[in-house]
């Protein structure tokens, strides 16, 4: 081969430096859209708006991949380093849940549907039989109740639905299962746009007293686990394996589904006891406060809403009501707050009534409400009470039928509340679309009062 002219071997050496020189920009290029990309995917931006008119809803928590966030004003949030693999899951007090899938460069916007829960109950033996639960069903197919509280674990401690926890079965709490398949069940529920709350009973369990009698609250003249006026035992709020029992019973009830786990029996016990631990106003508060801290950071991944049954005396009770329930303390940890406002229950001095209150249940609903409210800081909107549905048992004996209810119900509609629930022991509710046609003509007639007045 001929050897190369000196034009020749200049040509190849610039050729090679314009090359290693492309090749320098390229890589320089490839590296810079590299890092804008990773810099593009380390925030992911979004907003949550009222999907009835898009305005923002503020206070919206949105979870994603470990992360936790809430809307300001606009109904902005920002997460770091979105996994694009997994959804957002968002709620918002008032409105139903969602789960927004991630698209890479598009801004997410969760638009949530507006909710009232108007709710009945089933207990334990009600959800499984089919002459209790298929008339609530029609019952929702033709009215505006929309919701249903079932028995997840009720205060004899059984279990309604089938599902894996060990200390349960040890303990014999699946002794009596009413439901079978509880992932059919919300398939059913979900079918007929059913908003389902699952009521998970915490410190009285007669089934966990019974076998676990050292985690038990201990009566003092019997040295035994205390049983109150219902023959049923309570448990020792200050044992953690109380705690860890009951939040794995939420849990699986969130996963399979449920809208919502309301806590119930969240309290001590009324009566002296002995506990694990000296029982003071700071301690009884304590535990409440730390309990529902670490069920709302355990139930964030299955963004289902949190709420607790409190008992009535802590609307009008200051402090803790000795029992642990302060609403001021509890509102901030969960979504929403359900007083048992009974009439039959409810003290005529303590609402500052004339007369008993069963035979004004509009008026002392109405009252006692206006006494929660005040005590969460004017928050109607987390207030969802359990209400009458029974026949008084206080010394009138009054039926509680159509307008009775309607009395209730038109109490909620004025104070603006979260909806409601009603209880029967037995779980019949005849009265309940009739008293639901008269709440309305109670709403409509104060409102034409109000449109004539000065």
């Amino acid at each position: 081969m001929d050897q190369l002219s000196q034009g020749q071997i200049e040509f190849v050496r610039k050729e090679r430096v314009f090359k290693r020189g492309m090749s320098l920009i390229i890589i320089n290029t490839i590296l810079i859209l590299l890092a804008l990309l990773l810099s593009g995917c380390s925030q992911q931006e979004g907003r949550v708006l009222n999907g009835d008119d898009n305005t923002p809803i503020v206070g919206a928590t949105i979870y994603h991949n470990g992360q936790v966030a809430q809307s300001d004003n606009e109904g902005r949030f920002k997460l770091n380093r979105p996994d694009l693999n997994k959804p957002l899951l968002v709620k918002a007090v008032g409105f139903r849940r969602i789960s927004v899938p991630l698209k890479r460069y598009i801004r997410p916007n969760a638009r949530l549907e507006s909710f009232q829960a108007k709710a009945v109950y089933l207990s334990h033996a009600g959800v499984g039989a089919a002459h209790l639960r298929n008339p609530v069903l029609d019952l929702i197919a033709e009215t505006d109740v929309n919701a249903v509280v079932v028995d997840v674990k009720g205060q004899r401690g059984l279990f309604s639905f089938s599902w894996e926890i060990p200390i349960g079965h040890q303990i014999g709490a699946f002794s009596k299962i009413t439901i079978e398949d509880p992932d059919a069940f919300i398939h059913q529920m979900r079918e007929k746009n059913i908003y389902v709350i699952g009521r998970v009973c915490v410190f009285k369990d007669e089934a966990l007293a019974n076998n676990k009698s050292e985690w038990a609250a201990i009566d003092p003249k019997s040295n035994k686990p205390f049983r109150d006026t219902d023959k049923i035992p309570w448990m020792d709020p200050f044992r953690k394996e109380v705690w860890e029992y009951n939040l794995a019973i939420a849990k699986a009830a969130a996963e399979v589904g449920f809208d919502e786990i309301q806590f119930d029996y969240l309290r001590f016990p009324t009566a002296p006891v002995k506990y694990s631990k000296e029982n003071t106003k700071e301690a009884r508060e304590g535990v409440i406060k730390e309990f529902l801290a670490k069920a709302q950071k355990e139930l964030q991944p299955y963004n289902v809403y949190l709420s607790v049954a409190t008992s009535g005396i802590s609307l009008w009770k200051q402090g803790d009501a000795d029992i642990g329930q302060d609403l001021a303390i509890i509102a901030p940890l969960v979504d929403y707050i359900s007083p048992y406002i009974f009439p039959s229950d409810l003290p005529a001095g303590a609402l500052n009534l004339k007369t008993n209150a069963a035979a004004v249940p509009g008026e002392a609903v109405t009252a006692a409400l206006e006494m929660g409210i005040q005590r969460i800081g004017n928050q109607p909107e987390k207030i969802r009470p359990w209400l009458q549905s029974f026949k008084d048992y206080s010394r009138l004996r009054r039926e509680f039928k159509e307008e009775e209810i309607a009395e209730e119900i038109a109490a909620c509609a004025d104070a603006g509340t979260a909806g409601w629930i009603f209880f029967n022991p037995e779980n019949k509710y005849p009265y309940v679309s009739g008293a639901l046609e008269k709440a309305k003509q109670h709403v409509s007639g104060k409102n034409k009062i109000a449109q004539v007045q000065p």
